[in-house]
């Protein structure tokens, strides 16, 4: 059967509203491509939100001496930039000067460039701020790139911290990072994000609505016919409300750890909560048997064992109904 949320074909302007760096990298990760986002913090940002185009590579150099024609082809690279390119700058990280700045951002964006991604220093970061131009930088400098440093070769592949970017390659940068994804598998990773972006969305959709929660709280409730049992004599009726109350205890347990996996997003942290939730039904699973025990030789029946089995399950299912409705994260600590 056909995937209905797969569009066709996937737009630039439906990877922007869509995709981010995080989903990406995912989808290039299990392609077998996890190392196609520089290892860089970008702490220069002039706009929020995410930068998607097709690189338009510059190789940057510094000199220290005299440029008969400064800027030549610094200009040049801008005016040939097509309708949804990003200027890549790479700069091999250098901060001698602010390589980018107002004049070349007015100028790119008359030529269609949706941004520049500097791997070195930028200048005039309010005026880029000020008109909305996206950049993201390692760092700021004032000085002018004049007889400092100067672009040594367009539409090559350059590399940024080990990562190659070649023309034309689809280029994504957010407050996460930057990751390039290389042509040969751009229609598979897009479709591959795609379809993590959405499910996520349906994910995180159903856990604010309460459906896998509110299913957990209706097996939980329906084990609680244990209650029932002290009431009955017909050996029949016996089995059936004790296969009812077990069928409905797995159906729970399976449901719990869903919904765990549903909660905690953080991929390294899933298996740490599962270990919990596991380690705390081992630890219930072998002190019921012995309270059991004890309750039986107190009272000589098994009622009281089967009404505190009961009244624990109905307060499982208060818990469920308090439980938080939003995705933890957890943050780690460096």
């Amino acid at each position: 059967m056909a995937d209905l949320s797969q569009p066709a074909s996937i737009s630039l302007a439906m990877i922007r509203e869509s995709l981010s760096t995080a989903l990406v990298c995912d989808a290039l990760d299990s392609l077998g491509l996890r190392e196609q986002s520089p290892r860089l913090a970008w702490p220069v940002k002039t706009t929020a939100g995410v930068l998607v185009g097709r690189c338009k590579t510059t190789l940057w150099s510094e000199r220290t001496t005299a440029d008969s024609h400064p800027y030549e082809k610094e200009l040049l690279a801008v005016d040939t930039c097509q309708p949804d390119q990003v200027m890549i700058a790479a700069a091999g990280g250098s901060l001698r000067s602010g390589l980018w700045g107002e004049l070349l951002s007015t100028a790119a964006r008359n030529s269609g460039c949706v941004g520049a991604i500097v791997d070195g220093a930028v200048r005039d970061v309010a005026q880029m701020i000020e008109m909305q131009f996206p950049v993201f930088a390692l760092a700021t400098c004032p000085y002018d790139s004049k007889d400092r440093q100067f672009v040594t070769a367009i539409d090559v592949a350059v590399e940024i911290a080990g990562v190659t970017f070649h023309p034309h390659d689809l280029v994504f940068a957010d407050v996460d990072g930057v990751v390039v994804v290389p042509a040969a598998v751009e229609v598979e990773a897009v479709r591959r994000a795609w379809t993590k972006a959405h499910n996520e969305n349906r994910t995180r959709d159903a856990i604010k609505q309460g459906k896998r929660r509110t299913l957990l709280i209706v097996f939980i409730l329906l084990s609680c016919t244990v209650l029932l049992i002290n009431m009955v004599a017909n050996e029949m009726v016996l089995l059936l409300l004790i296969s009812i109350s077990l069928a409905c205890i797995s159906s729970a347990l399976s449901l719990n750890i869903a919904l765990t996996n549903d909660l905690v997003w953080n991929p390294e942290m899933v298996g740490v909560a599962m270990g919990f939730l596991m380690l705390g039904g081992n630890i219930f699973g072998s002190l019921v048997p012995i309270a059991t025990g004890y309750i039986v030789k107190w009272t000589g029946s098994f009622d009281l064992a089967f009404y505190l089995a009961g009244f624990l399950l109905f307060a499982s299912a208060l818990i469920c109904f308090t439980m938080t409705r939003q995705p933890l994260s957890f943050e780690e600590s460096i």
